[in-house]
């Protein structure tokens, strides 16, 4: 099941002769969309942070949108970018989803949002309009519960070099290296927003004046 999930729009112009599976609309690695950047994040102790309740959260161009939600016990993550798919990148994404054997565990005809659920991570791309990564938007998807997305890369610590630049957190993400969830890309063209901090820990984003739970 996709709780709270991740909305994703790839943009996508497709060259002619390419069969593209519903989900995915017109995309070229030149045209790029506005997608939110935000990020939610609590570590169950004296960190939080809620930058996607934001009536008008940061942006940034890609030529995909993302969301991912991380499930796992001794923190909440979840995260709202943009991505620079490759050729290569997209292709790979249709050779999976195009396979015989690969069928999906959900599927609607008239689904806009691509995703993969697995354990840990819940993830979905989309294009179909701008701002299309919206997590309180709520959008016919088709999921996978295997990997599809195994050649792209997802910059969340980009997030935390934005929003938490002096915290210890981005120094230890940082020397961990990429991995599965965090990969360092080229993915934030630009981001506006203003970061506050309070003493007790607690850290919250406010843009343009309006901060909203």
């Amino acid at each position: 099941m996709i709780r709270r999930l991740i909305p994703f729009f790839l943009a996508i112009f497709q060259p002619s002769g390419s069969i593209l599976r519903n989900e995915i609309r017109q995309w070229a690695e030149d045209v790029f969309l506005d997608c939110i950047f935000c990020m939610d994040y609590d570590d169950y102790k004296q960190m939080s942070i809620f930058g996607c309740n934001l009536r008008q959260p940061p942006t940034c161009k890609g030529n995909v949108c993302y969301m991912r939600q991380h499930k796992q016990g001794n923190y909440f993550l979840y995260t709202s970018g943009c991505l620079n798919l490759t050729k290569h990148q997209f292709e790979n994404i249709h050779l999976m989803i195009d396979s015989p054997e690969i069928q999906p565990d959900r599927e609607s005809k008239s689904a806009t949002q691509l995703c993969e659920v697995t354990a840990s991570i819940n993830t979905c791309l989309c294009t179909n309009k701008l701002l299309c990564n919206n997590v309180s938007s709520v959008e016919p998807f088709t999921e996978y519960t295997i990997p599809i997305f195994t050649e792209v890369n997802f910059d969340e610590v980009a997030h935390f070099r934005y929003f938490l630049p002096d915290d210890p957190i981005l120094e230890s993400l940082q020397k961990a290296g990429p991995r599965d969830e965090y990969f360092l890309i080229k993915s934030v063209n630009h981001v506006s927003g203003t970061r506050v901090k309070y003493a007790s820990g607690f850290v919250s984003l406010l843009l343009f004046g309006v901060l909203v739970f």
